[in-house]
C-alpha cells in the first residue's frame, strides 16, 4: 500500500512505526550511513523530537540509538529498528561487517523502517552516484528509487544497471507492507 500525504506525510511514517512498538517496547534508531560518527546523536534527538511531537501520547517507547558493538542484539530485543538516512553505499558495507547481517535482518516479528540510505539498503539493489549501482539486503524485491523526482536527488534515478522493478518512491511518501 502507498501512501503520500506531502503536509502529513512525517507524522504518517512516525505514526506506522508507533503502531508497531509494544507497550514499553524499543525503537531502534541505526545512524551508521554517516560518515561523522558524531552526527549520530544529532540524528537519534531529532527523530525522537519528531516521534514525540507526531505521537505524544506514546511515552511509553525506550528509544535507543544503535551501537556498532551490540547492534545484532539490540536489533534482536528491538520492536522496530529504523535505518537513517545518509550514505546508502557506506549503510550498506557498515550493517555487512556483521557475519550474520542476513540472519539479523530476518528476525521475525520485527518492524523495518528506512529513511532515505536506510530504504535503500533493504531493497535490492539502489543506484547512488558517485559510485553508482549498490546492492541492498533484498528484503524488498525491488531496486529502490528514493527523492523520485526530488531536483535535489535527479543524478540518482536513472542509473546505468538499475533494471525492473524499481520502487518509485517521492519525498515524504512510504510504504508499507509484510515480508
Amino acid at each position: 500500500m502507498l501512501q503520500r500525504a506531502a503536509t502529513n506525510g512525517v507524522k504518517q511514517f512516525y505514526s506506522c512505526m508507533a503502531e508497531n512498538v509494544s507497550q514499553g517496547g524499543i525503537w531502534l534508531g541505526v545512524y551508521f550511513a554517516r560518515p561523522d560518527l558524531t552526527d549520530e546523536e544529532k540524528w537519534f534527538i531529532e527523530d525522537i523530537k519528531k516521534f514525540e511531537s507526531c505521537l505524544p501520547n506514546r511515552s511509553d517507547i525506550n528509544f535507543i540509538k544503535a551501537s556498532h558493538d551490540d547492534f545484532c542484539e539490540e536489533v534482536l530485543r528491538a520492536d522496530v529498528v529504523f535505518l537513517g538516512g545518509g550514505d546508502s553505499h557506506l549503510l550498506f558495507n557498515k550493517l555487512n561487517t556483521y557475519d550474520n547481517i542476513q540472519d539479523v535482518l530476518s528476525y521475525k516479528n520485527k518492524t523495518y523502517a528506512g529513511s532515505s540510505a536506510g530504504m535503500d539498503v533493504l531493497g535490492r539493489d539502489f543506484f547512488e552516484s558517485p559510485i553508482g549501482l549498490g546492492k541492498g539486503f533484498n528484503m524488498i524485491p525491488y531496486g529502490m528509487v528514493v527523492h523520485y523526482q526530488s531536483t535535489d536527488y535527479l543524478h540518482n534515478q536513472n542509473g546505468e544497471g538499475h533494471h525492473p522493478p524499481r520502487l518509485l518512491l517521492h519525498e515524504t511518501q512510504f510504504i508499507t507492507f509484510e515480508i
